[in-house]
């Protein structure tokens, strides 16, 4: 269950990213996505349009390279908001995401979940990717999108696998 939740669109996500200075990632493999992107394997600073755009290509690559880029930008957020100057830029960061997000959480709340990402180290955060086996491709018609779309169908043995990460992610 959940005790809160925090709604953010891309927007906010792309003033955020900006808003703190970028962020540095460091890409296993070349991500083309011409005509529109091509992002070079190794490291590299984004700014919020680039980490919005790296996060959700997709014409050309699986939804779990999607997923591995996501992780990649990411930790390069938590990496960022760890540095203390990032504190000198709070006020920045609140006039960017104010009219972007939609919490019911506290104003005290997010003032401590701020204070507490900025002792997150990437490494002190775990991110899973299933194995290729577990996941079973299906064709399925979205009404919304008016369109047949690829999703992965859960079954059990996915469902397990999740319990034996998140049992074995706890300290």
């Amino acid at each position: 269950t959940a005790d809160h939740y925090v709604v953010v669109n891309f927007d906010a996500f792309v003033k955020f990213v900006d808003a703190i200075g970028g962020i540095e990632v460091d890409l296993p493999a070349p991500v083309d996505n011409l005509p529109t992107s091509f992002y070079p394997q190794g490291k590299q600073t984004l700014t919020g349009a680039q980490a919005l755009e790296l996060g959700r290509v997709r014409e050309k690559y699986s939804d779990l390279q999607r997923i591995d880029n996501q992780t990649v930008i990411l930790k390069g957020v938590l990496n960022k908001i760890k540095n203390p100057a990032i504190l000198a830029k709070l006020p920045a960061i609140y006039r960017a995401l104010k009219d972007s997000i939609v919490t019911d959480a506290t104003p005290d709340q997010v003032s401590s979940l701020i204070c507490l990402a900025g002792k997150l180290d990437a490494q002190d955060v775990q991110f899973f990717s299933p194995p290729q086996e577990l996941l079973t491709p299906a064709m399925v018609y979205i009404p919304n999108l008016d369109a047949e779309m690829q999703v992965f169908q859960w079954d059990q043995g996915l469902v397990d696998w999740l319990h034996q990460s998140l049992q074995a992610a706890k300290p």
